[in-house]
């Protein structure tokens, strides 16, 4: 063995230039180690993780400030959150702070309302919604209310002024004369708004419902209707003028439903007198077994003719399906009256009603506004509720179409006088309105504030819980009824058949 060639150190063998040139090595690797496509890789991917985390916080940090309307869908069916365009103007020109205080326990907070209120505080920087635990604090309503306040209830307060909203005036429960059972429905929107115009809005307006001539005050029709006209704040009180010297003063609209009798040529005098210093009044008539030229004369005196007989329409499109031609769905035009029926795509039914011709002869200065008409279609059958056919006879029935609801303006002296003109009351009954969802409600309340001179309170409709029923014209239900069995059973057969022959012929 050549002595001169060194041996491998043996373990436990100090060599002297192993440790350093060990730490150089390992130095080195650690450097390496960062330069490797592996480590470029994960610093890559950890910094653009490090990004996106402070792009989520910071998206989510703005997110948290936006208005919930911009950050949350109302998907619900009937819309609970989504305020009305009526709403939202009242809100936006408010010129003074408005506070809803929410009564609730805390850990009962009902979504519903939580979501509506927050609809609210996106509209205006003039109205704040803080939640109250009126447990916690028992005596914080006594200074806004003497009521014994409920849970998930609301008090609106503007300035020293208040409006208690129990929660029974939120969520109504409601017997349907037509399904024959309850329901429950959301008044959410409609209870917070009419506290809002009740408390800001000022003055209270004075409606008179003339008596005396076996008339049916409104609410015979409908006690639902007579708290929505009150909610919107008005009053509401019946007044012989057989008793009185003129209208009252205050009278901020007359209300005239179908008398059984003539008025006296006394009280169209007064009527004359009130409208022509720039009063207003709303007028529902149906068919009156009995003479009355005054009436007829007063409504001449504006250019209005009622034509004898009730109409009967002839085109399917126009009434409703399940009924009878005499329940009509009139076409809606244009005016501020009908805007918002016609914007949401809601129907009106005037059952049994008679159509208006307006006279040649009608002074200048009298304008009208046909809002609601039938179709060319339609006919006026003479014989009225005795008819026995619904077959137009020729020589005896009259060719329409027919205006069914007008408004009826006039300027005198500088005094504007509004009037609104139906020609059925069988639109103010609970059952017509339900067949509709509430559209005729809508359209009466809308006409009360249309000729009160309050175009930006109008009606808002509520949003019922449970049900909601359709409406069909007679069009539609034809085709729905071609479409689910002819149409519909007809695609897998069309289907089959062409599949088979592409095969055969293959």
């Amino acid at each position: 063995m050549d002595e001169n060639k060194k041996r491998p150190d043996k373990p436990g063998n100090d060599n002297p230039g192993s440790a350093p040139q060990q730490n150089k090595r390992q130095k080195g690797t650690v450097r390496s180690s960062f330069r490797t496509r592996a480590f470029r890789a994960g610093s890559y991917s950890f910094l653009v993780s490090l990004i996106v985390i402070a792009i989520v916080v910071v998206i989510n940090v703005v997110i948290n400030q936006l208005p919930s309307r911009f950050t949350s869908l109302d998907l619900t069916r009937e819309s609970y959150f989504t305020l009305s365009e009526q709403s939202k103007q009242l809100i936006g020109n408010l010129d003074e702070e408005v506070t809803l205080y929410w009564l609730v326990e805390t850990g009962t907070e009902d979504t519903y309302i939580e979501q509506l209120l927050n609809r609210y505080e996106d509209v205006s920087d003039k109205l704040k919604a803080e939640k109250v635990d009126y447990i916690i604090f028992p005596n914080f309503s006594s200074a806004y209310t003497d009521e014994t306040v409920t849970n998930n209830s609301i008090i609106v307060v503007c300035g020293d002024k208040s409006s208690y909203i129990d929660n029974s005036d939120i969520y109504v429960k409601d017997t349907s004369p037509t399904a024959g059972f309850t329901v429950l429905d959301f008044y959410g929107e409609d209870a917070i708004t009419s506290a809002i115009i009740k408390i800001t809005s000022g003055a209270t307006l004075n409606l008179y419902e003339l008596s005396g001539h076996g008339e049916k005050g409104l609410s015979e029709y409908s006690k639902k209707l007579v708290g929505s006209i009150k909610n919107q704040n008005y009053t509401l009180q019946t007044i012989n003028l057989n008793k009185f010297e003129a209208v009252p003063a205050d009278a901020a609209c007359l209300i005239l439903t179908t008398p059984k009798s003539d008025l006296s040529s006394n009280e169209v005098e007064k009527i004359k007198q009130y409208l022509q210093n720039g009063g207003r009044m709303i007028i529902n008539i149906d068919i009156i077994d009995a003479d009355t030229p005054n009436l007829d004369s007063f409504l001449a005196f504006y250019g209005i003719e009622i034509v004898d007989g009730i109409i009967v329409e002839n085109n399917a499109d126009y009434y409703y399906k399940s009924q009878s031609p005499l329940y009509l769905l009139p076409r809606m035009n244009t005016h501020v009256i009908t805007i918002p029926l016609m914007d949401n795509d809601y129907t009106v039914l005037l059952p049994a009603a008679q159509g208006i011709n307006f006279l040649d002869d009608v002074r200048e200065g009298v304008y009208y506004g046909k809002f609601l008409t039938t179709s060319e279609d339609s006919y006026a059958k003479a014989d009225g509720y005795k008819s026995s056919t619904y077959v137009f006879e020729e020589g005896k029935d009259t060719m329409g179409p027919f205006t069914v609801g007008c408004s009826v303006t006039e300027t005198v002296d500088g005094n504007t006088s509004r009037i609104c003109v139906f020609t059925t009351t069988f639109m103010l009954s609970e059952a017509a309105n339900e067949m509709v969802s509430g559209a005729n409600f809508d359209l009466f309340l809308n006409s009360v504030d249309w000729v009160c001179s309050r175009e930006t309170n109008i009606s808002i409709r509520p949003k019922n819980m449970n049900i909601k029923p359709l409406t069909f014209t007679g069009t539609q239900t034809n085709r729905l009824f071609l479409f689910m069995v002819i149409i519909l059973p007809l695609i897998p057969l069309v289907i089959a058949v062409v599949v088979t022959t592409r095969r055969r012929r293959r």
